[in-house]
């Protein structure tokens, strides 16, 4: 997929990645791998169209979940507030891939849970005031007194406010179901929290800023 868009003077569109930069020329890869060499007095502007971001997104929930608990040798409820962060990148305007850390002191547990997920944002994208994302998510989940940590699969839907220009308010949704393990445990979460973000528009500012110079 095609990362940069160059527009030229005479108005043709060239995509690919742009490799190589001077104040003379730039040096731009398209999709096939060919390259291709271009001067800045040909072009009229350089802009991304990948839209890549990097985040990091507290967030504070309420929830519980069933499973099989090796310490009782039964199955155990656990419910209570939870405590998190996700940390990830956003791209092409609609994806978002994270690692999620969540501290949930359950009672009568305490379930720390590490987790790998994705969101898809629609039907707007993640550059709207307004939009909203479903995804999901894999989890391994260790618990206090339990041998050893089960693992668990989720579904999430949310919604997110933006609230200043890069910091985004969002309320989310998410299921869970244990997976291999004797007893096949529910589980529901809500969480809500701040999605702080960094945008790479400022590259591409300082990248046609060469053509003055």
């Amino acid at each position: 997929m095609p990362r940069d868009k160059v527009v030229l003077n005479s108005g043709e569109v060239l995509t690919g990645k742009v490799i190589q930069s001077d104040s003379v020329k730039i040096m731009l890869r398209k999709y096939d791998y060919s390259q291709s060499e271009l001067l800045w007095k040909s072009i009229d502007t350089i802009t991304g169209l990948s839209y890549k971001t990097l985040f990091v997104s507290p967030f504070i929930g309420l929830g519980g979940i069933n499973y099989w608990s090796t310490f009782r040798y039964d199955v155990v409820h656990s419910s209570g507030m939870s405590f998190g962060v996700k940390i990830g990148k956003m791209r092409r305007k609609h994806r978002a891939s994270f690692l999620q850390l969540t501290l949930m002191p359950y009672k009568p547990y305490s379930i720390f849970k590490m987790g790998l997920g994705f969101n898809y944002y629609l039907p707007n994208d993640y550059t709207k005031n307004v939009t909203s994302y479903i995804g999901g998510r894999f989890d391994m989940n260790s618990v206090t007194n339990n041998t050893n940590p089960f693992f668990s699969f989720g579904l999430q839907a949310g919604i997110e406010y933006n609230t200043k220009r890069h910091n985004r308010f969002f309320m989310e949704l998410s299921n869970q179901r244990t997976v291999f393990n004797i007893h096949k445990g529910k589980g529901l979460q809500f969480n809500m929290g701040i999605r702080f973000s960094k945008e790479y528009k400022q590259f591409y500012k300082r990248l046609n800023t060469l053509k003055s110079l």
